[in-house]
């Protein structure tokens, strides 16, 4: 911990960060991973060169995502060679309309190693996870902060991308967004309520709709009353949960807008990322080496051969010699679920997550090092301190534009950095 000055600055101090997480805290009542725990009591402020340059480097970084999907041919030989489960996916629209929408939302989650981002995954889709958060975060800290720094609050984007849809299909700014209450994470109808409120006085009529409900909110069949529809939903959860996606598929059958569409969840499968390590014949030098300089060493697990700092070795080998090195992830997983970093774990479990990953669909990346900085914390209990934590980046791209950037930060010794594993939510300003 540290005292900054006298006892009579530190009290002051305390006071206010006391003062600041209360209003966090209630300002993040009833949405997902709102913090119980360690509260950040202050945004982290970038460079705007660093964070421009950030964003830059994530747009390449999806758009050579979107490259290496769209070369298989069409969404459902992606599917095949992924080895995706077909019952999560509903009939897809034709390859053009896939691959046109597929990317429209992403968020490139990457660490910072020597300054440099390293991107460890992407998730894409309707579903990205904090955009709520990131809105109500980013109201917050301006707030308090002034006219010194800016950020991006997503919402604002989002309501400009569904405009631009919508007026390019010849129709007045209207979207919904399909959801569920049930959602094991969502706290209470306020999190969509945010969501939708902030849509109409940006201008959109918006409106939320249950599945049971969408067709009849949209006005189905005949001229939707809303051409865009927003599926804040992933279709394993739907499936779990016992929930039928068929209303999703229909609206779309009557050529509503559905951001994402069905290829979506593809797109953000683990071994994509894999295949864009290995090499694909495509790429060309710049590509290779922006994928180098961004993209730790990742492979599908397997019973072969691979590449590794330039020599050939068995893959199960290397994993289990490397195990300090090395990071196993579920090729379909998110939320950190399922994540096992090496140095973090004994031999023996080590041992038979590998011998599990061999028997599924998993990939095997190379663990990287984060830089870490201070961050100023306070506990429920009051009291304040200030760590040296890493963070991971959360770059927002929604139609191609910035749309804020989500941290995450934890100063417990947690070898995966997730908002469902307990990291707490922060966001990234910089100064005008």
């Amino acid at each position: 911990m540290t005292a900054p000055g006298s006892a009579t600055q530190q009290a002051d101090s305390t006071s206010a960060a006391v003062g600041t997480a209360a209003e966090l805290t209630h300002a993040l009542r009833g949405l997902p991973f709102a913090s119980s725990g360690e509260i950040p009591v202050r945004p982290l402020v970038v460079p705007r060169r660093h964070l421009r340059a950030r964003f830059e480097a994530a747009r390449r970084f999806v758009s050579l995502i979107s490259r290496t999907c769209r070369a298989t041919g069409s969404p459902e030989h992606l599917l095949d060679l992924l080895g995706a489960d077909p019952a999560l996916y509903g009939p897809f629209r034709p390859a053009a309309y896939e691959w046109a929408w597929a990317d429209c939302m992403s968020r490139s989650d990457a660490v910072l190693s020597g300054g440099v981002p390293r991107f460890l995954e992407c998730n894409i889709g309707g579903a990205i996870g904090g955009v709520v958060s990131m809105h109500v975060l980013t109201r917050h800290h301006l707030a308090r902060l002034g006219k010194k720094y800016a950020a991006t609050d997503p919402l604002d984007v989002r309501a400009e991308q569904f405009a631009d849809i919508c007026r390019s299909l010849g129709r007045e700014p209207a979207a919904a967004v399909l959801g569920t209450l049930r959602e094991d994470n969502v706290g209470d109808a306020r999190y969509f309520d945010l969501e939708i409120g902030h849509l109409r006085r940006r201008g959109v009529d918006a409106a939320f709709f249950e599945p049971e409900a969408l067709l009849d909110g949209l006005g189905l069949p005949g001229r939707a009353r809303y051409p865009v529809v927003l599926r804040h939903f992933l279709p394993v959860n739907w499936r779990d949960w016992g929930i039928d996606a068929t209303p999703a598929r229909r609206a779309a059958e009557e050529g509503v807008v559905m951001l994402a569409p069905e290829s979506a969840f593809l797109l953000q499968n683990k071994k994509v990322l894999a295949w864009m390590s290995e090499g694909r014949p495509w790429l060309d030098a710049g590509d290779r080496a922006f994928l180098d300089r961004h993209l730790p060493w990742t492979r599908v697990v397997a019973d072969n051969s691979v590449h590794y700092q330039g020599q050939r070795a068995d893959l199960p080998r290397l994993l289990l010699s490397r195990q300090n090195d090395m990071v196993l992830k579920p090729a379909d997983g998110y939320g950190g679920l399922g994540v096992v970093v090496g140095r973090a774990t004994s031999a023996a479990d080590w041992e038979r997550a590998v011998a599990e990953a061999l028997e599924g669909h998993w990939i095997a990346q190379e663990y990287v090092e984060p830089d870490a900085e201070p961050m100023e914390f306070i506990l429920p209990s009051g009291e304040a301190f200030t760590c040296t934590v890493p963070a991971v980046h959360g770059l927002l791209l929604m139609g191609g534009r910035e749309a804020g950037c989500l941290v995450r930060q934890s100063p417990a010794a947690s070898a995966v950095l997730n908002a469902r594993q307990g990291a707490s939510l922060n966001i990234a300003v910089h100064p005008r």
